[in-house]
């Protein structure tokens, strides 16, 4: 059986470049140096348009310390028996219906701190916001379960 044109020159593609390879190297080196700004600008705009939304970032945070035993934040959350019950639709709505989009540094609150990341329960707010909102109700934390710390408000 005969492979066919693109087959052919993908195959002979292959073998030069697996026989050239060192020269191949110093011609992608040199072509580099020379158009260094080029490819600064290129890499500038490539990330831009493929970052990810800010809030699937927070949603994957979330999904991590929920689920994941060996995220630092674990105990705080998913061994308390916190989950995850939003989707990527429901925390892009609250995204924007609290405007985190136009806020500096935006996190998520969960309303009542004993219960589950879904729509009803949270909020996104500025950091300084939940900051002060936290510290406020530090004096009723208590321990629970082997030392971990949560707050009840």
């Amino acid at each position: 059986m005969q492979k066919s044109g693109a087959a052919q020159r993908r195959a002979y593609m292959r073998r030069y470049q697996a026989s050239h390879r060192d020269r191949i190297k110093e011609l992608q080196k040199k072509w580099y140096t020379k158009n260094k700004d080029r490819m600064a600008q290129y890499l500038k705009e490539y990330h831009k348009q493929h970052q990810r939304p800010r809030w699937m970032k927070t949603l994957s945070q979330i999904k991590q310390r929920c689920n994941n035993p060996r995220c630092p934040d674990y105990k705080y959350y998913g061994y308390l028996g916190v989950q995850c019950k939003l989707t990527k639709i429901g925390i892009k709505k609250l995204w924007f219906r609290y405007g985190a989009d136009k806020m500096k540094r935006p996190v998520i609150h969960r309303i009542d701190t004993w219960g589950h990341y879904e729509r009803r329960n949270c909020k996104f707010m500025e950091k300084v916001d939940h900051d002060q909102l936290h510290y406020k109700n530090r004096s009723k934390c208590r321990q629970i379960l082997d030392g971990v710390t949560a707050c009840r408000s």
